[in-house]
């Protein structure tokens, strides 16, 4: 029992955010409907791919999950800040569960179509683009301003962490039980987290004396004011456009390494293990007045080691690509998380909802990435184009390294002095 009791104050002395019981029960809730996520998106794949037998379809499958998602995200943003952010996960996430269920029992029946696959996982990525914003505006009325760095870290881990494990499992489930299984589960995991975030006892009050698109506009209006939040949110969508979209051609890459299936699936274990190294060290860490500069250099190092890695895919080395492929996502990890921490800091409460939901839209800048990539590959082959994309980043990096003072200086004690209050939590 002591050792628990030491155990876990050692766990909230490094990650203060684990030390508040609300968000505590928010973080294990997320992981029961992150963990369904993963989970679902496999069901997803695996389902088409059975009815269909069309690689074209599958892509069809991610486009229409990316342009729902993108079309949602800065409606969402507003709908967050419009409403009590706790009702709208209990009803998003009872949402999923119930478009999950359906597409479980048309499976389970052999009444699935491929069109009814397309609609529900739109409908579920529409949902989703409200569903995002809302929780990344909610969990910081749970924690106070001073442990924002290691609830994202922690919230980092939690993704990073189903991302490695949950799609093992998935091939397990899906071999004994087939696909219906997986949707039932993940109904299962969403209807948790509706549960547990119902009980949650915290009130946020939305505001709706203006209209939606007035709402919309006026969280357009405090990017473009604010140049430092301009600034990362820019550089964020860049670092998912040209410096992350290498993963989506990550078989590609793997094809030339000469290496199977087992060779693809420890590259993407190594990518995953490496995220959450990424996000345990930022999380523990106290960056201070280097803020800034560790934001900057992990930018920086996280391209430079894609750099490495499309250059032992060419030797070729496997060995090599691996290890680059773990230490660039570790640093891409660090970069993610200081980024959207000083994000949250800075965005006053009532704006926060708008201003994640637009900032989410970044990880949707992936796959379109990896479509210039492609195109790229035609004219000048897979590594030359991947390269450039990389460069290019690099160079965006370097300028407003140079360029932008103000993020270069950022100081988490200086941003911990600006954060809005946006809640009442309590240890």
């Amino acid at each position: 029992m002591n050792e628990t009791k030491q155990g876990f104050r050692f766990l909230t002395q490094r990650y203060p955010a684990f030390g508040f019981p609300r968000y505590r029960r928010f973080w294990l809730a997320s992981l029961a409907s992150v963990g369904s996520i993963q989970l679902v998106s496999i069901g997803y794949g695996w389902l088409m791919f059975e009815l269909t037998d069309s690689p074209l379809d599958l892509g069809l499958l991610g486009a229409v999950s990316s342009i729902s998602y993108i079309t949602m995200a800065i409606l969402g943003g507003a709908i967050a800040d419009r409403f009590d952010k706790r009702l709208i996960l209990v009803a998003t996430s009872t949402v999923t569960a119930l478009l999950l269920a359906v597409i479980g029992f048309l499976d389970a029946l052999d009444w699935i179509r491929y069109w009814q696959i397309l609609l529900i996982a739109g409908l579920g990525s529409c949902v989703s683009g409200i569903d995002w914003p809302t929780r990344h505006s909610f969990f910081p009325h749970l924690i106070a301003p001073s442990a924002m760095l290691s609830a994202v870290a922690l919230n980092s881990i939690l993704w990073q962490a189903t991302a490695m494990s949950i799609p093992a499992l998935g091939g397990v489930i899906l071999a004994w039980f087939g696909t219906p299984v997986v949707f039932l589960l993940g109904a299962v995991g969403f209807l948790t987290m509706a549960a547990v975030v119902w009980r949650i006892d915290v009130h946020i009050e939305g505001s709706r004396h203006n209209s939606v698109h007035h709402q919309i506009a006026e969280g357009v209006q405090f990017i473009l004011r604010n140049r430092v939040v301009l600034l990362l949110i820019t550089l964020s969508y860049c670092a998912m456009l040209l410096g992350a979209s290498y993963v989506q051609l990550m078989p590609a890459f793997v094809k030339l390494l000469g290496v199977g299936e087992i060779g693809f699936g420890l590259l993407l274990a190594a990518k995953g293990l490496g995220a959450i190294i990424g996000a345990v060290v930022v999380g523990a860490l106290n960056p201070g007045r280097y803020y800034g500069v560790l934001l900057l250099s992990a930018a920086s190092l996280s391209g430079v080691l894609v750099l490495g890695f499309v250059g032992a895919v060419m030797i070729p080395s496997y060995i090599l690509a691996l290890l680059a492929a773990a230490a660039a996502s570790i640093f891409s990890s660090i970069f993610i998380v200081l980024t959207a921490s000083a994000l949250q800091i800075m965005t006053p409460a009532h704006l926060l909802g708008r201003v994640m939901g637009i900032e989410g839209i970044a990880y949707s800048m992936i796959p379109l990435g990896g479509l210039l990539i492609g195109v790229g590959t035609i004219h000048v082959g897979l590594p030359v184009a991947a390269m450039t994309s990389v460069s290019v980043f690099l160079l965006i990096v370097l300028a407003i390294a140079v360029g932008a003072a103000t993020i270069r200086r950022l100081d988490e004690t200086a941003l911990s002095k600006i954060a809005p209050s946006v809640g009442t939590a309590s240890r």
